[in-house]
């Protein structure tokens, strides 16, 4: 298979194998109904619903090694739990995040959340990263293409890019009273993971960055009144600029 070679083996977060915390009849129907009227996205924030897990810190350590490890822009994280596990690796961390009931829960819990949409405009400060992170977050992205390109441009010199993504290659925006599609697309093909593994990888090369390694793992949440919990099938990909 193409790719093979930087292929990374790894481990899945520890919650793989365990039981995880699920909601209730009476929350699972309430995030069901509110959902209708303020997203999806927005009212898991609002319930403290659907904990994700997708490496812990050890994980996240293992992958990133060598890379750089002072400065971290994390885009896109809703509530934060992702981002609790990679910040404290590296000495300074900053995330975004647009819904604005994840934003404020992400601030609640500590971390240095600004809310912007980097789809729509430039970030505000002359500074760039060690490592910019967008862990599932271009599949929900209306702008994905652009929102890539604009984390590209947030790399410092010899940093790199940090993307999970599930596939195949399923994109999907939320909003009230129903989802939609974006307004940009990704070229990524493929019915399978393997087929999609290798369409996504080829267009990272094609904006001329250098796949470093990639890993495929579980990206977990924890579930409700109808599913134990929920897995998607997801590429970690770590990527430099050439």
């Amino acid at each position: 298979m193409k790719w093979a070679d930087s292929h990374f083996p790894i481990d899945p977060h520890p919650m793989a194998s365990q039981t995880l915390p699920r909601l209730g009849w009476l929350a699972s129907h309430a995030l069901k109904w509110l959902s209708w009227w303020i997203g999806h996205y927005e009212a898991c924030a609002l319930l403290d619903a659907y904990k994700v897990f997708l490496l812990d810190r050890e994980g996240f350590d293992r992958f990133l090694s060598p890379s750089p490890r002072r400065s971290l822009l994390d885009i896109g994280i809703g509530a934060g739990d992702v981002h609790l596990e990679l910040a404290p690796l590296f000495e300074h961390a900053k995330a975004t995040e647009i819904a604005y009931c994840a934003w404020r829960r992400a601030c609640a819990r500590g971390i240095n959340c600004l809310q912007v949409d980097l789809s729509r405009c430039f970030w505000p400060w002359e500074e760039r990263f060690d490592l910019v992170a967008l862990l599932n977050v271009l599949d929900r992205s209306e702008r994905p293409l652009t929102l890539l390109q604009r984390s590209i441009q947030l790399v410092a010199p010899r940093g790199h890019l940090l993307i999970a993504m599930p596939l195949p290659y399923r994109p999907y925006v939320d909003r009230p009273r129903g989802g939609a599609d974006p307004e940009e697309w990704l070229p990524i093909d493929g019915n399978d993971f393997q087929s999609s593994v290798v369409s996504f990888l080829d267009f990272l090369e094609s904006l001329n960055l250098m796949v470093l390694r990639w890993a495929r793992l579980p990206y977990l949440s924890s579930g409700d009144w109808w599913e134990a919990k929920y897995v998607h099938d997801d590429v970690l990909v770590l990527v430099a600029l050439r």
